[in-house]
């Protein structure tokens, strides 16, 4: 082969690879995103704000002893009507009628003390004078001495009297008190209401309530013609309501009902929340606001405690342009810069004057998008209000998530097809808010498990996205799952899974020796989780020396160290008995009254119903979510006795 004929097939060859490369470049550069494309359109929006909270009358009164001693009489029973000024219950007066009369005794004693008082001066007063009146007329007959002893006898008598006096006084004084504390044997009604609460029986001891005024109160009395909920509102959403805010509020006790409630108050102080994860401090602690809320027409049978929870109607537009909330992003914009300024040097690789702007991609000719930047409105529970940017009708990126995140303008798009599930893939959505206290139950194959993993991240799914304390953590990988589990989730299983050889106190470090916190600050905050599981005199106890509720405890404990947005609980009564069951659930309960979000994974029905909200899985889909009094009733179960003590 000539030289030439060589060159020419290996050019043709390169050739032929650079038209490949280019090719396969062009085809590359022009792939289509696949991404879920919507129209703007026009729809009715509300804002609104949901928090939980209890029933509260907006007038009560806790009535305790200002005495002690036994109840010989009680007048009324839990629930009954009473009237401003009726009886409701004796206190033993016996001991208090005999102070009365040693104090009366003591007072004629004091007065009669007086009336010999009183003579004696004035006798002493006659003789000196006599003797003065002796020593004008006859200097020589009457001493100095004689003068002195005299006067002497005139200022004891003088004192004695004042003495008495006194004694009056003093003797009077302990008569009212004698007094005071014998009318207080007797208990009448402050106001007219019902009898909300009675935590005395007749023969029991009252105690003062001097120092611990819960262990005092022996009875309640709420006037229910006016009932209202307090819920805690968290700070970015606080600012959002007003004085008379409209509001849904449903009732657990009656789940097929909503009732209408006004706001009533808004707190100017924060109320202690939950943290919300971290290393601790401050900066994760949330603040929340206590937001009251009237009841404009709640039903007779509506009793104090009752759970209740509260849409507040912040905003509402009717006919509006709209768009779906995860269709908004966010890019950078960019000031160009002043020519002037820099044709005589180069320009500085980072522009002066970039700002965020949110915006949406809207589809354009031949599928190609173009971000727009968009002012929004309100939020309703999925789509926001489009104040302008946009017309209606114009075709935009609607989702998924992933694809808005990385598309640029210009790049190409499809819309998405409906992919049919393969065997054993079901959808799941479920949204869970922060203070909920949610129990996630069905029978063995119904996906229990595999939901726990994905919401601890443990596993991560297959399509859709999981978001954790506004934080997308489907995505991430598992260094990045690591790093989230450690942060925002305490776990607490079945089988407690604590060190043997380990102190409670040491078992609830362990966590924060992994995150590398000081030892000080590791046992400050050891000790006080233990505290807040009622252990705090069981720090320096190995776990054999404990009884199983109590080591599980020791490992609520331990998750709850790192103060986790989500205390997440698998099976955590299985290896307990009824009772220790029913301590485990209370501490939950406790937990979840603080703002703790509890998320509990159990198989046992009346385990379940101890929760504010329970899911039912079955064949891997959601079979019934409902508030705890409708679970119950479906359930045919026995509501739980959620306001028992040791």
């Amino acid at each position: 082969m000539k030289k030439r004929t060589k060159w020419s097939v290996a050019g043709a060859i390169v050739l032929a690879v650079v038209i490949i490369g280019v090719t396969s470049a062009m085809k590359g550069r022009n792939k289509a995103t696949e991404v879920r494309m919507e129209k703007v359109q026009k729809r009715d929006l509300v804002a609104s704000v949901t928090a939980s909270g209890q029933v509260q009358p907006h007038t009560k009164v806790d009535i305790s002893a200002d005495i002690s001693g036994r109840i010989v009489r009680l007048a009324v029973k839990e629930g009954q009507m009473v009237t401003k000024g009726q009886f409701l219950l004796e206190i033993d007066p016996s001991q208090y009628r005999a102070n009365v009369e040693r104090a009366t005794a003591a007072v004629a004693s004091a007065r009669s003390q007086a009336a010999q008082a009183k003579p004696a001066l004035a006798q002493a007063q006659r003789n000196f004078d006599r003797l003065m009146a002796l020593k004008k007329a006859n200097p020589t007959l009457v001493s100095d001495e004689q003068i002195e002893q005299l006067r002497t006898q005139v200022e004891v008598a003088q004192a004695q009297l004042e003495a008495a006096t006194h004694a009056i006084d003093q003797a009077t004084a302990s008569y009212r008190d004698a007094a005071s504390s014998l009318s207080k044997t007797t208990i009448v009604a402050p106001m007219s209401g019902r009898v909300t609460r009675l935590n005395v029986e007749q023969g029991e001891t009252a105690i003062q309530g001097t120092f611990n005024k819960d262990a005092a109160t022996m009875l309640t009395i709420s006037d229910m013609s006016v009932l209202e909920t307090k819920v805690k509102v968290d700070e970015t959403d606080v600012s959002r309501i007003k004085i008379g805010d409209s509001t849904v509020v449903q009732l657990d006790a009656f789940p097929d009902t909503t009732f209408i409630g006004r706001v009533s108050d808004i707190s100017n102080s924060s109320v202690k929340g939950a943290s919300t994860g971290g290393t601790g401090g401050s900066a994760d602690q949330a603040i929340d606001y206590e937001v009251t809320i009237q009841l404009l027409n709640a039903p007779a049978e509506t009793r104090p405690d009752f759970s209740s929870t509260a849409k507040i109607i912040t905003s509402t537009r009717n006919n509006v342009l709209s768009i779906p909330i995860i269709a908004l992003t966010v890019r950078e914009d960019s000031v160009k810069p002043d020519t002037a300024l820099t044709l005589a040097r180069k320009a500085p690789s980072k522009q002066v004057g970039k700002r965020d702007v949110e915006g949406v991609f809207v589809v354009g000719a031949n599928n190609k998008v173009a971000f727009r930047p968009v002012k929004v409105g309100i939020a309703g529970e999925k789509y926001f209000e489009v104040v302008n940017g946009l017309k209606e009708g114009e075709n935009i990126v609607g989702g998924t998530y992933q694809a808005i995140r990385e598309l640029k303008d210009g790049a190409t798009v499809r819309a998405q097809k409906e992919q049919p599930k393969k065997a054993g893939e079901t959808a799941v959505d479920i949204a869970i808010r922060r203070n909920e206290y949610v129990a996630i139950m069905g029978p063995s194959g119904s996906g229990k498990s595999t939901l726990m993993n994905l919401i601890g991240c443990l596993d991560t799914p297959n399509a859709g996205e999981y978001w954790l304390a506004g934080e997308l953590v489907s995505d991430k990988d598992e260094d990045e799952l690591a790093r989230v589990r450690n942060r925002e989730i305490g776990f607490v299983f079945q089988t407690f899974n604590l060190l043997p050889r380990a102190t409670a106190l040491h078992n609830v470090e362990l966590p924060l020796v992994y995150a590398g916190v000081a030892a000080d600050e590791r046992r400050k905050r050891a000790t006080e989780a233990l505290e807040r599981v009622q252990l705090g005199d069981r720090v320096q106890h190995r776990p054999n020396e404990l009884s199983g509720g109590q080591r599980q405890r020791v490992a609520i404990a331990r998750a709850l160290v790192n103060q986790p947005a989500i205390l997440l609980a698998d099976e955590p009564t299985g290896n307990l008995d009824s009772t220790t069951s029913e301590e485990i659930m209370r501490v939950f309960e406790g937990l979840a009254e603080q703002g703790q979000t509890v998320i509990m994974v159990t198989h046992e029905s009346d385990i379940a119903a101890h929760a504010r909200r329970v899911i039912v899985l079955r064949d891997g889909l959601v079979s019934s979510d409902d508030k705890r009094a409708t679970f119950i009733k479906s359930a045919g179960i026995a509501p739980p006795n959620l306001n028992r003590k040791d």
